[in-house]
């Protein structure tokens, strides 16, 4: 995905890749906290992200 493609997270738990264009290609992950950061692994074909754990 490197250079083609742009992940966001949000307060909703959505962690999304996007096109270059702006459509959406895919929904990874919906979880049930608030996702705050997120970046491409060291190969561009995972994801890494943070989330707020629950209480």
């Amino acid at each position: 995905y490197e250079g083609t493609a742009l992940v966001t997270v949000g307060e909703d738990g959505q962690i999304k890749i996007w096109s270059k264009t702006g459509m959406l290609r895919s929904t990874l992950a919906q979880q049930g906290t608030p996702v705050y950061s997120v970046a491409w692994g060291p190969d561009s074909e995972k994801v890494l992200y943070t989330a707020v754990e629950s209480s």
